[in-house]
């Protein structure tokens, strides 16, 4: 069927992947938890799957946890959608003296790993967040000092509504997540706040030749 001169006509045999693309890749990945996993929990994020499990009995609920990895990783090759291997990581989140994790496989060996990003958030082995709070705080300066250098000294007001939506919105990004608890980290956060008064202050009085 040929495009029309205002635009790609509409096929009805056919659907429109920028559509309904989502809604069938969530249909085609239906069974993913429900039906695969036996004894573990599991957590997917459009094509990021997270299968977790509390390790009481090292020996036993380790097995079990591979278990579960192997369904899935059986599943993936049923359904033409394996896993990479290279992207698969393992995390053991921990307070305990002892560090020893199992190993696990999914074809090759699964690389444990201390820090992982997910969903944008920097998540360690221990949930300490300072590293967190400084990618956070990092960014945070950065966009304002553009910001800054754009509009100069003469748009408080500009300067204002661009923090608000564009730095602000860094600096609450899953915030319940990584809401900081050492004071190190709480006094980082709040000095881009202070920062970005400061500009706007001196914004204001060369705005008016003060």
């Amino acid at each position: 069927m040929a495009p029309s001169p205002r635009g790609p006509m509409l096929n009805p045999e056919y659907p429109r992947e920028t559509i309904l693309g989502p809604i069938l890749f969530l249909i085609y990945l239906n069974d993913h938890s429900s039906n695969i996993i036996l004894s573990s929990s599991i957590k997917m994020f459009t094509d990021d799957t997270k299968v977790y499990r509390e390790i009481t009995d090292f020996e036993n609920d380790a097995r079990a946890l591979q278990t579960d990895i192997d369904r899935l990783a059986n599943w993936a090759t049923l359904w033409p959608l394996r896993f990479n291997p290279e992207k698969c990581e393992l995390m053991c989140i921990t307070h305990s003296r002892d560090r020893s994790v199992p190993s696990y496989t999914m074809g090759p060996r699964i690389t444990p790993v201390k820090c992982t990003k997910d969903l944008g958030v920097l998540i360690f082995s221990d949930l300490s967040w300072s590293a967190q709070v400084h990618a956070v705080v990092h960014k945070a300066n950065r966009i304002l000092g553009v910001i800054y250098r754009i509009l100069g000294p003469s748009n408080v007001e500009a300067f204002s509504t661009l923090y608000k939506s564009l730095v602000r919105p860094v600096l609450e990004y899953a915030a319940p997540v990584w809401c900081p608890y050492l004071v190190k980290d709480i006094l980082a956060l709040e000095n881009v706040q202070r920062r970005a008064s400061r500009l706007a202050i001196r914004s204001k009085k060369r705005r008016y030749g003060v």
